[in-house]
């Protein structure tokens, strides 16, 4: 067994998650954890599986943007298949989020804060980024696979030169390396936990937890969808995790997907 895979098969050795980490399969270098999930999932992986890799060679994030993904970073993805309604799958996208500032908090005294849809960030800057991706079969979903790629023990001059500004990784924030096991373990058990209430018709409980670690609630933002840009105040979220913004005109618009760029607050 290689060294890579007995070291975070280790971390999942006695761990008692209900679902999430039953099975795994490790990779020294792969295209991306998320194309092989897809593929996993296709051939029938169980809900909880994971896939996690050393190296991403082809990582991508949301609109199929190139996520870089060198040794030091914890790259994974996890094949779920909750009995919700898809239009709620949002949700697994704050699911996600949420259960890694817990674990950043638990790990190493973090306060990390979640810009919607899906950047972590410590100091205002980006730590980690989540991709989720899903397919139904007629009003139900067939699977989810949740996506995320977080910036450990590398430098910074290891991210391209157009993000080296705006994201940071673990070693840089804490000046030293740090638990890479320690913290994918306790990743694995808030996800798992968070997992359980959202099968257990307990969203609420994640909506409120984003809700608490937003940096996005209270902003002035601008979102671009596919079809249009729509600028306001981010007042809330919905039950599906949609971002509810009020335009300059009072409406209120409920955003699904879209890039949303913080602005300065208007006097």
């Amino acid at each position: 067994m290689p060294e890579y895979e007995k070291w975070f098969q280790k971390a999942m050795d006695n761990i008692g998650t209900k679902r999430i980490g039953k099975s795994i399969s490790f990779f020294k270098e792969v295209d991306s954890t998320n194309a092989q999930a897809t593929r996993q999932a296709k051939n029938g992986a169980g809900d909880g599986t994971i896939l996690l890799a050393e190296v991403q060679n082809a990582g991508y994030g949301r609109m199929n943007r190139h996520w870089t993904s060198p040794k030091g970073g914890l790259w994974l993805s996890i094949i779920l298949r909750p009995d919700i309604v898809p239009k709620h799958a949002t949700i697994i996208t704050l699911m996600g989020a949420c259960s890694v500032a817990e674990a950043l908090k638990s790990t190493h005294g973090m306060e990390a804060k979640i810009k919607w849809p899906n950047d972590v960030l410590i100091s205002g800057k980006k730590v980690c980024g989540i991709m989720t991706e899903m397919r139904t079969r007629g009003n139900e979903i067939d699977y989810v696979i949740l996506g995320l790629g977080i910036n450990v023990n590398f430098p910074v001059t290891d991210l391209p030169q157009d993000i080296r500004e705006t994201a940071t990784t673990l070693q840089r924030e804490c000046e030293k390396d740090v638990s890479t096991r320690k913290l994918f373990k306790t990743l694995i058990l808030e996800l798992d936990d968070m997992y359980d209430k959202l099968l257990s018709r307990q969203s609420g409980f994640i909506l409120d937890s984003w809700r608490g670690k937003s940096d996005t609630l209270g902003q002035q933002v601008r979102v671009v969808t596919i079809k249009e840009s729509i600028e306001g105040n981010a007042v809330d979220i919905d039950e599906s995790g949609a971002l509810i913004v009020r335009t300059e005109d009072g409406k209120m618009r409920n955003i699904i997907a879209g890039d949303c760029v913080h602005l300065e607050r208007k006097q």
